[in-house]
């Protein structure tokens, strides 16, 4: 069944987004989209109307569409969502770790586990390759956990939340993804994996928090150095304390 022409618009921009093409504060026009891609002007039309849905893009009355520019307070607000919504998930998946749940699991760690494998041993992907990959398997690996609670209104709502932190990280750590990194990215979902096999709940709880915090910390340390004189609100500590 050939996919309806505004998905594809959608998933060329968000693609493009990802790699770095579309720089934050970028303005998206409809016209140069659909030339660029070779569509009539409805579907990207629709393509960015679903962007701004997302959140990801504004629309600014008389001027066009931007790519939401973000701050540093907003990478904490998103991932003090994102920890809400992934420990109430993960004490739900740990007790119901279905085959095919921990296969998909299972599939995305090895994802991450071939990244580190390629990096060793010198592959010529690029480094803009390797990081959608890299974004991907780590969204496959959390929405896993997310959809294997049944509850639909948690998914659109995390959705929503990890998309905004995919595009705002995927600009904010686009530098050269080191072996270190990636091993040490891959050990921690792994490692997830297997807390949640043994159906330790609590545990489980305790390595996504954790997970997610030094998530956090990169995400931050980064945007600081691409932002010289960043305002330097309360630490993101302070809030996660208050959510143990």
């Amino acid at each position: 069944m050939k996919k309806p022409a505004r998905e594809t618009v959608y998933e060329y921009i968000y693609g493009k987004i990802l790699c770095g093409s579309l720089p934050l504060g970028a303005r998206l026009t409809e016209v140069g989209i659909a030339t660029e891609l070779g569509v009539s002007r409805t579907p990207v039309r629709e393509a960015l109307a679903r962007l701004v849905h997302e959140g990801l893009a504004v629309n600014v009355p008389g001027e066009g569409i931007f790519l939401r520019e973000s701050n540093r307070h907003d990478l904490e607000e998103l991932f003090q969502m994102r920890t809400i919504f992934e420990v109430f998930a993960i004490r739900e998946a740990a007790t119901k770790l279905t085959p095919s749940l921990r296969e998909r699991l299972t599939d995305s760690v090895d994802v991450l586990r071939q990244i580190a494998v390629e990096i060793r041993d010198g592959s010529t992907r690029t480094n803009e390759e390797r990081w959608r990959d890299v974004c991907q398997a780590e969204l496959n690996f959390h929405l896993s956990i997310i959809k294997a609670t049944g509850n639909d209104r948690l998914l659109r709502c995390y959705s929503d939340t990890v998309l905004l932190v995919q595009t705002i990280c995927c600009f904010e750590i686009a530098s050269m993804l080191t072996y270190s990194e990636a091993v040490h990215n891959y050990y921690q979902h792994r490692r997830i994996l297997a807390i949640m096999r043994s159906g330790n709940v609590d545990k489980a709880e305790k390595a996504i928090r954790k997970h997610l915090q030094l998530g956090l910390g990169e995400a931050l340390k980064q945007y600081d150095a691409n932002h010289p004189d960043p305002q330097k609100p309360e630490p993101a500590s302070v809030w996660m304390e208050v959510l143990r």
